[in-house]
């Protein structure tokens, strides 16, 4: 599938987005290097958590799937690659 001029441009944001995000949160990338190998594995759970700045919490889970998989994958061989 070859991608067009805009698809490029889309792709070209979001990688510097994703650079901007790293800067800015600098132990989320560590974190997730930490736990790639045996705790992120098919069927682990992940738990988010989200605290307002009013005081309100916002907490979800998930299921880790094989699809998950590939897109921490794909995020971290985006990483690798810059």
């Amino acid at each position: 599938m070859a991608l067009n001029f805009q698809q490029l441009g889309m792709l070209a944001k979001l990688k510097s987005a994703f650079s901007t995000f790293q800067q800015e949160h600098p132990k989320f990338m560590p974190f997730i290097h930490a736990v790639k190998g045996d705790a992120c594995r098919k069927d682990s759970i992940i738990e988010i958590s989200i605290k307002s700045p009013e005081g309100r919490n916002y907490t979800t889970n998930f299921r880790v799937t094989e699809k998950d998989l590939e897109l921490i994958q794909m995020l971290k061989d985006m990483q690798e690659n810059q």
